[in-house]
């Protein structure tokens, strides 16, 4: 006798399932705790099924941005942000819905150099106090990993021949990830203590 799933396991299931076989793809770079350059148009992009509409709605404005996407699955639209604020949302619609959740709108630096640029603040020789002071959740950071040779980019996009297994729209999964500052995420373990002296201590 065939046994019979609760209902809400079936449910489950099959959103699981939906969810597997969705097109809508955003670059790692676009996420939850993301920080968007304040007064300006900043890009939101991605990939899904060719000629898909897709909608972007910035909860800053209430806003909504459409678009189709072309015959290769690439969309992308320019949003107005607002003075530095949040948190807000961004609701992007296409065959699925994804909401990123935590988005800051503020100053965006681009930090950059040699090995310096690679020090923690859990490895700093105060490092337990400079964590315990350490408490802005405003201040947000996206470590790109380092990889060589590259492959792929935060911005999605592979060089030929590049592309992971498993990817429907053929491009290599984009490497990084944001953090928020140290108490409120981690302990300061992987939080960068050159940028972070840079904004905190500059006169």
């Amino acid at each position: 006798m065939m046994k019979r799933l609760p209902v809400s396991v079936l449910l489950v299931l099959l959103i699981a399932v939906a969810a597997q076989g969705a097109s809508l793809q955003l670059p790692t770079i676009l996420g939850d705790h993301m920080v968007l350059q304040q007064k300006s148009f900043a890009k939101i992009w991605g990939w899904a099924e060719p000629e898909q509409l897709v909608q972007v709605t910035t909860s800053w404005n209430d806003r909504t941005y459409s678009t189709v996407t072309d015959q290769k699955g690439n969309w992308q639209v320019s949003v107005a942000t607002a003075k530095a604020g949040g948190p807000y949302t961004v609701t992007i619609q296409a065959d699925i819905t994804r909401v990123l959740e935590d988005i800051l709108l503020g100053e965006v630096w681009i930090c950059s150099g040699q090995s310096n640029m690679e020090w923690q603040l859990s490895k700093a020789e105060t490092a337990e106090t400079e964590i315990q002071r350490s408490d802005f959740p405003g201040i947000r950071l996206f470590t790109v990993e380092k990889r060589w040779p590259p492959v792929g980019s935060i911005s999605g996009k592979s060089e030929p021949g590049t592309a992971a297994a498993g990817n429907r729209h053929g491009r290599s999964p984009p490497r990084g990830a944001w953090a928020s500052c140290p108490r409120t995420h981690g302990g300061g373990n992987g939080f960068n203590q050159t940028f972070l002296f840079m904004i905190t201590r500059s006169s």
